[in-house]
């Protein structure tokens, strides 16, 4: 008995910085701080990487994201929800 999960990621970006993947939206970007975040998952993962690799924030079930604190940069966050994980780069310039 073998059970493996298959992982699909559909990218397009509209012309207003809405960025649209699968069952995650993140919005704007690029960004000057603040982020949102548009799912119908009820209970999601949240997981933002600098370009060095360095986790910055691990959280769960977060509508927005604040970037302020962080140096201006891009940066990855890969979302984890039911049966699929989403990576979009953003940048906060």
């Amino acid at each position: 008995f073998d059970l493996f999960l298959a992982r699909a990621t559909f990218d397009m970006t509209s012309t207003r910085g809405i960025k649209q993947s699968g069952v995650f939206q993140v919005f704007p970007n690029p960004t000057a701080g603040k982020i949102f975040i548009q799912t119908e998952e009820t209970q999601f993962y949240i997981q933002v990487v600098d370009s060095q690799g360095k986790i910055i924030l691990n959280a769960e079930n977060l509508r927005s994201l604040d970037f302020f604190d962080l140096p201006k940069g891009n940066y990855f966050i890969t979302f984890r929800g039911n049966f699929t994980s989403q990576t979009f780069k953003m940048i906060w310039n």
